[in-house]
């Protein structure tokens, strides 16, 4: 990219996340577009010495201010009261100290109270005609959701499904007729397709940046999204 950029009379860069873990990221990326902007330091601590620093080259649009048709966004967050067994695996769990283990933990056998409360959320959008995306960093979480997974179901799609087939998916998705949930990877499926047949998204667990689960609901939420 460097290379590019030298050789190129003009540069443009466009992203939806210049910045998604640390200030080092934005920083390069600034170096190769002007790197006179950016002293040998690094960009400047605080939030106004830093946008005051890049604004010669950072043009920012928030997707309300440019899609002013864009229905709203309702977040919900669902809290779920975990059973004895839930709880004994969540226990052991934090004393492996796993972090991937506490993260999944709640999902942690084919019979769990966020199981349960995913088909229930599943059944209720199945009954209003609603299409969903059922998004989760663990195969074996997928795996489990498609169990309570009421009518048609595609997916997963994973890291290990080409792109072509991934639009395929995505695809035959979209033109279903009637309500349909879609599983999908975070990593995968929450980046680089556009998925505003489903009006509803679940996200099983938090993810560790914000950034991931921003990009994953923006795949719905976007030009062309009809429904709230």
């Amino acid at each position: 990219v460097r290379r590019l950029t030298g050789l190129a009379e003009q540069v443009w860069f466009l992203t939806g996340t210049p910045m998604e873990n640390t200030v080092d990221e934005f920083t390069q990326l600034i170096r190769y577009l002007q790197s006179d902007l950016v002293p040998p330091d690094g960009l400047p601590a605080g939030s106004v010495a830093f946008r005051r620093r890049v604004s010669p080259v950072y043009l920012r649009r928030n997707a309300e201010d440019v899609l002013v048709e864009l229905p709203p966004r309702q977040e919900i967050a669902e809290w779920v009261y975990l059973t004895e067994l839930d709880q004994a695996r969540y226990a052991a769990a934090v004393r492996t100290g796993n972090l991937m283990e506490i993260r999944r933990a709640g999902f942690g056998s084919p019979s769990c109270a966020k199981l349960d409360r995913l088909g229930e959320l599943l059944v209720e959008a199945a009954a209003n005609g609603l299409k969903v995306v059922v998004y989760s960093f663990f195969l074996d979480v997928l795996g489990w959701a498609r169990t309570v997974a009421p009518g048609a179901v595609f997916g997963p799609l994973t890291g290990a499904v080409p792109p072509v087939e991934r639009q395929a998916v995505v695809d035959a998705f979209t033109a279903h007729p009637g309500p349909a949930v879609l599983f999908a990877q975070i990593q995968a499926g929450g980046v680089g397709l556009n998925l505003q047949a489903a009006s509803v998204v679940v996200l099983c667990e938090p993810q560790l940046t914000p950034t991931s689960e921003e990009q994953a609901i923006a795949r719905a939420h976007r030009m062309g999204q009809v429904r709230p």
